[in-house]
């Protein structure tokens, strides 16, 4: 083709920078061509007369045509494939005004031939599917301004039965997968919890060609996360996918997951706007919540989830932080240092570095009575605080509630832990549980020393019995004892009690990083007596965890167990069916047996756990 090498620039460089170039003009030249053919088409459709323009004409002239019947006349005279962009953009333009009198004209229809005009929009439908499930989830966002709410789901059912009747509808659903992920997605977020199962069924099975069948098996995970998720989980991967939907592809690839979340999170800082740093950092959370929950799902290790959870929780803390704090110095013109003054630690259970929590427990700490740095870092947690929501996260500040203020002095605090009101170890144990996040390692010091040691270190006998008295309150609370749906936090034995137990270790020996597995590696070897119960109440920890992980993503997140929600979370656990033995009776044996064992070791080590 004449092609030569130039100096270090090969033939074939040049080729494929001619090819480059050429394809490049050929989209240009043929997206030109695409409104000319879209208008020609508009304009000669069998729906030119019935929609837009001659609508209105119509409307105009009193018409006594009945749309329903009009519509279907017309799909009938007309088969195979044919334009449907202006029938579906003139059913959604004007907010769904087409739409909306094309179901009322159908119940202006005697009940019978109404039922016939259905199946024969299914019939129709059988033939163009992406046609009606556009449709579908047009009438879907439109009918309730109707008074016929049952349209959706007389129309959808029948068009499922009319695609089960179909010998190919397997690829054919995969190929309208491919190229609109984002119309299946919607769809698939309005089909019927009892209609779900027969849309799956649709499914089931090879395809002969691997490449539709690859999407196949894709639209199935996809099914998957939308018919066994919670809603706490589903509303990330939603988010996700309507703002990406070309991320669908990734559902079952969490590694690209990652390198995408990763890549944000490196541009985060070099964006332009404040605006769209906020955007992005908030991209990074969604999608990085959306890849460590579908590694959960696929049997990751309580440990491992753990870890990738906590370290994109921190990243987003600390990067909102930085914005936030730069947007309010644009605003007022010039920097606060706030540097060794200020801090943000976590509590609960992001301060144990653990995973899925329902909420941000957070305190912002300043030591400094100076007004202008309080009203100056309180902007940057109110600022903060917006973009947290944004997440569909509740950002709480425990001693807010005491002080009125999102920003909490040192000097609040230690006044508040002098006064010792009774139930004060509450406050000490969200203070003693805490994680730096945001601040440095000067600032910490003097926290422990004016505030941890003081009232928590130098006071851990009266620390240790509070919080034992409290373990023994809630196990005489009778919803523990006699309750069907067991609490995996509040109950005996369960989460709450363990934390305790290893909060006052931590009180005892004077150890101010957060409960982890290093920390209980640490006690074990402090505590040698009681080393082999420690180690049996670390494994106890990740069971009941790696439960309460798996459920709040497929169920609900709370922390009640629900005997009928529990089967997935037992399937995902390992648990089978055999001997008669159902997945959920094993699950729940293994429960009640971890949660008496944690109960009994308390009981034992009681004692130990006084200063």
């Amino acid at each position: 083709m004449g092609y030569e090498d130039f100096g270090v620039i090969k033939a074939f460089d040049h080729l494929l920078i001619h090819y480059y170039e050429y394809i490049k003009l050929i989209k240009e030249i043929v997206n030109g061509f695409f409104q000319d053919i879209t208008t020609h088409l508009k304009t000669n459709s069998v729906f030119a007369r019935l929609t837009g323009d001659e609508l209105i004409k119509i409307r105009e002239l009193r018409r006594k045509t009945n749309l329903a019947e009009e519509f279907i006349i017309n799909l009938r005279f007309f088969r195979g494939t044919r334009f449907w962009d202006d029938f579906l953009e003139d059913m959604e333009a004007n907010n769904g005004m087409f739409l909306i009198e094309f179901i009322n004209d159908f119940y202006k229809i005697p009940p019978e031939r109404r039922k016939e005009l259905i199946d024969l929009y299914a019939e129709w439908g059988g033939t163009t599917f992406y046609a009606m499930i556009s449709l579908l989830v047009m009438i879907s966002k439109f009918q309730n301004r109707t008074k016929n709410k049952d349209f959706f789901n007389l129309l959808n059912d029948a068009f499922l039965k009319e695609m089960n009747r179909i010998w190919d509808v397997k690829p054919r659903i995969a190929r309208v997968f491919n190229h609109y992920p984002k119309l299946i997605n919607n769809y698939l977020m309005i089909i019927p919890e009892n209609r779900q199962n027969m849309f799956v069924s649709l499914l089931r099975g090879d395809i002969w060609e691997k490449e539709i069948d690859i999407l196949r098996k894709r639209l199935l995970n996809l099914c998957e996360l939308h018919f066994n998720s919670s809603q706490y989980f589903k509303r990330f991967f939603i988010r996700i996918i309507n703002k990406y939907p070309e991320f669908i592809e990734y559902l079952d690839d969490t590694k690209k997951l990652n390198q995408i979340s990763k890549g944000i999170f490196a541009k985060v800082e070099n964006l332009p706007s404040i605006k769209e740093k906020k955007e992005k950092i908030g991209d990074y959370y969604d999608i990085e919540f959306l890849r460590v929950g579908l590694e959960t799902l696929q049997g990751a290790s309580i440990r491992e989830t753990n870890v990738n959870f906590t370290e994109f929780c921190d990243n987003y803390i600390q990067t909102l932080f930085e914005i936030c704090k730069t947007e309010i110095d644009q605003e007022i013109g010039y920097n606060v240092d706030t540097k060794d003054l200020f801090a943000i630690f976590t509590t609960g259970g992001h301060a144990r570095e653990q995973a899925f929590d329902d909420d941000y427990d957070l305190v912002a700490v300043l030591n400094s009575n100076d007004e202008e740095i309080i009203r100056y870092t309180n902007k940057i947690i109110t600022r903060m605080n917006t973009e947290i929501i944004k997440r569909g996260t509740l950002p709480h500040y425990r001693f807010s509630d005491h002080f009125g203020n999102y920003v909490t002095l040192i000097d609040q605090l230690d006044e508040l832990f002098s006064r010792g009101d009774s139930d004060i170890f509450i406050d000490k144990s969200q203070i003693l549980g805490s994680r730096l996040v945001v601040g440095s390692k000067k600032f910490e010091k003097e926290f422990v020393d004016k505030i941890i040691t003081p009232h928590i270190f130098n006071k851990c006998d009266e620390y240790a019995r509070d919080m034992l008295n409290e373990i023994e309150s809630r196990h005489r609370d009778r919803r523990n004892v006699e309750s069907d749906s067991p609490n995996i936090k509040e109950g005996i034995g369960g989460l709450r009690d363990i934390e305790s137990i290893f909060l006052i270790y931590k009180a005892i020996y004077k150890i101010r990083e957060p409960i982890s597995y290093k920390l209980i590696e640490k006690i074990a070897s402090l505590d040698s007596k009681n080393s082999e119960n420690i180690r049996k109440l670390e494994k106890a920890l990740d069971f009941l965890k790696s439960i309460r992980d798996v459920y709040r993503l497929t169920s609900s997140a709370e922390d009640t167990l629900h005997i009928d929600y529990l089967e997935n979370t037992a399937k995902i656990l390992g648990y089978k069916n055999s001997n008669g033995n159902g997945e959920i009776k094993k699950l729940l044996e293994d429960y009640y047996r971890c949660t008496q064992e944690v109960n009994s070791i308390i009981s034992e080590t009681k004692k130990a756990l006084i200063c």
